[in-house]
């Protein structure tokens, strides 16, 4: 053997010592050390209590099925807007939004997926779209605003279309029925602060009824990863999340033209946020700076749907009534609230 070949394996075994040296230690450690848990069903009990675990919870933002009449599901109390060349006199004459009643129970029980109970009817949507290759959008969306007056503390019953105390979200599912098309659904939420969640759903490119399903990327299942933060109690509001409109992107690969599908509900899991339930000092009726900025809000919201719907097509009766009922909920909510302190 020369001396070059030599070196070389003097090098290698050397290097090779070291190795060892150094992961010796790391696989002793890792061979004693008791495997972390990722939360499933229950939470990772030696590394935190039962009680310091969030409690998920899963609710149904919207059903559109069972709408009360103030926001039941036809061309009156819902909007399509359409964006880009699909924004013609004839995308919106042919474009349209109404209850369908299902015909057939046995066929909707098959075509359901596991574990999804039947229902009597749903919400059917109709999109015209220009034909061409465009990237155009379509948003459907309530008329009038879901009420978000409620969002002060100590409040009773929320609207349909709003969930209390919403912390962090984990999933978003809706049912919805397609009929293989390439386009895109997209959920749009707001919270508390009036800041927006685009969660986008996927592809409708499957037939039959789907609960298409979206999942937090960012949601960290183990809590011994999360950092603790202390965040302001009042005058914050207490958070909550309600729906803002559904929102169809073209695909680029259609060519346009008529589009419809349905859906059924939309559900939201998420951390249930702690509530302060019952304080020494109630501060809302010291200050009540969430009511003042609550009719704030309100002013500055009814202001823009003047603005929005002046010399359309809709009755001004029908603002009016809306604008009353604001004030008159936002008025029950404090008088709900001085009750629900004195009974205490």
């Amino acid at each position: 053997m020369g001396k070059r070949q030599f070196l070389i394996l003097c090098s290698v075994l050397f290097i090779s010592f070291m190795i060892f040296l150094i992961s010796a230690p790391l696989c002793a450690e890792q061979g004693n050390r008791t495997p972390r848990l990722i939360y499933r069903n229950e939470p990772p009990k030696q590394y935190a209590g039962e009680n310091d675990y969030p409690i998920i919870t899963t609710n149904t933002l919207v059903d559109f099925g069972n709408l009360p009449e103030d926001t039941a599901i036809d061309s009156d109390n819902w909007r399509i807007e359409l964006s880009g060349m699909s924004d013609t006199p004839q995308g919106y004459q042919f474009s349209d939004v109404k209850i369908v009643k299902i015909q057939n129970q046995e066929a909707l029980a098959s075509n359901l997926p596991a574990n999804e109970p039947t229902f009597e009817q749903c919400m059917g949507i109709r999109v015209h779209f220009d034909k061409s290759w465009n990237n155009d959008w379509a948003r459907i969306h309530p008329l009038l605003p879901v009420s978000d007056f409620t969002r002060m503390d100590r409040t009773g019953e929320q609207p349909t279309g709003m969930l209390e105390a919403v912390g962090t979200i984990r999933r978003v599912s809706a049912l919805v029925r397609g009929l293989n098309y390439k386009h895109a659904l997209e959920i749009r939420m707001k919270n508390e602060k009036g800041d927006y969640y685009n969660v986008s759903m996927g592809s409708l490119y499957y037939p039959g009824w789907k609960r298409i399903i979206w999942s937090n990327p960012d949601y960290i299942f183990d809590i011994t990863k999360r950092g603790v933060v202390k965040k302001p109690l009042y005058p914050q509001y207490a958070p909550f999340l309600k729906l803002d409109s559904l929102v169809v992107y073209k695909a680029p690969g259609e060519i346009g033209g008529d589009f419809t599908f349905y859906i059924k509900d939309i559900r939201v899991e998420y951390e249930t946020y702690p509530m302060r339930m019952l304080e020494d000092i109630e501060d809302e009726d010291v200050w009540e700076i969430q009511y003042n900025n609550a009719s704030t809000d309100l002013e500055h919201q009814i202001n823009i749907l003047e603005y929005q719907y002046d010399g359309s097509s809709i009755p001004p009766d029908r603002l009016e009534t809306y604008k009353k009922s604001m004030y008159d909920e936002l008025n029950q909510t404090k008088d709900n609230t001085s009750d629900n302190n004195t009974s205490q």
